[in-house]
């Protein structure tokens, strides 16, 4: 069971590499935004559908619960044969063009060419056959987009969201409203979901820097009402607070996280980064998983959300240092500004 688990995390990390950045390499600029953030409605979806599975367990059909999650995995398999390969990778000066017929992936639809293929769908960066970026250089010369890769998932973490989700039910009981530990967990998740969705009418009009600044302070908002409900005994303001603070996570870092880094990290450093950035927040979902209960227990639940209060505003504050606006730019000239970029503090 414990290997089993092993491997599936293996797996589940892959793919929260790879997807996102498939998504931006292969959308157009217009749609780019959404279509990355359909990766994270999808995510929301998959753990409203865990809450929902463990009534399996609940009533005792616990191998019934873990078969369902290899259906999504069966899922993508049978789809992997119609998916295009990503221009970046695929592109001849970049070296790794497919040479021979039988190497070749199978034909996607003319559709589905006509999209990726299409001249404002990737902006390339300049080609480069030398393989990645030596990570010495890329702390000399891309140290914005290092400090990216650093912050956004330490923040988007660390600001509380999985001790939301992974103890919602239990928070939903210490406010005494009368909700179950089953149906909370459930009811958590399909507002997840249902916030999630309201990011994608904004991230390709509004832009990415205000939907991730503006998010995260609805996160640090949502923190206080919590912090403060709790600390004065209040329920009311603590399902508000819970309430607001899944939509700012929805609207700004939880989807935005995903856009950002796979626009802002050109192809010479995208392997450097994008590993560094995914490694960080499945980190600090380890560390919010292992200690949040004993931490609550040591300061109390209101100094907890309080200092999750603190990361939210610091994550505001660094994504408006450090994060540019890639709402409709072509990649390629954002790459060459954020080259060579000094810490703007």
């Amino acid at each position: 069971m414990v290997l089993t688990r092993l491997i599936l995390g293996v797996g589940v990390g892959a793919l929260t590499l790879v997807v996102p950045m498939w998504n931006a390499e292969t959308a157009p600029v217009s749609l780019r935004g959404r279509l990355t953030t359909l990766f994270q409605v999808c995510v929301t979806v998959g753990i409203l559908i865990a809450y929902l599975g463990d009534l399996l367990v609940v009533n005792g059909h616990w191998r019934l619960a873990l078969i369902m999650g290899a259906l999504p995995a069966l899922v993508i398999l049978a789809c992997a044969r119609i998916l295009i390969e990503s221009p970046v990778w695929t592109r001849p000066e970049a070296g790794r063009a497919k040479s021979s017929p039988a190497a070749a992936p199978p034909s996607p639809s003319p559709a589905l060419v006509s999209v990726a293929l299409d001249k404002e769908s990737v902006a390339l960066a300049p080609a480069s056959t030398d393989g990645p970026m030596p990570f010495a250089q890329v702390v000399r010369e891309y140290p914005t987009c290092l400090a990216i890769a650093i912050f956004l998932p330490v923040t988007q973490q660390l600001c509380g969201i999985n001790a939301i989700m992974l103890y919602a039910p239990q928070i939903l009981e210490a406010m005494d409203l009368g909700i179950s530990i089953s149906l909370g967990g459930i009811l958590t998740a399909f507002w997840n979901f249902l916030s999630t969705l309201s990011s994608l009418p904004f991230v390709d009009t509004l832009g990415r820097r205000p939907l991730l600044i503006g998010g995260f302070l609805g996160v640090a908002a949502g923190n206080l009402m919590v912090a403060a409900g709790f600390s004065i005994g209040n329920n009311v303001l603590c399902g508000v607070g819970l309430i607001v603070y899944l939509l700012g996570f929805e609207l700004g870092p939880g989807p935005l996280y995903f856009v950002v880094v796979t626009e802002v990290f050109e192809s010479r450093v995208k392997a450097r980064l994008n590993g560094l950035s995914n490694a960080l927040l499945w980190g600090m979902n380890l560390v919010i998983s292992l200690f949040y209960l004993s931490v609550s227990a040591a300061l109390g639940t209101v100094a907890t959300f309080y200092c999750f209060l603190v990361v939210s505003l610091l994550g505001a504050g660094l994504s408006y240092a450090y994060v540019p606006e890639t709402k409709g730019r072509v990649l390629s000239e954002l790459h060459a500004e954020l080259r060579r970029q000094p810490f703007p503090l």
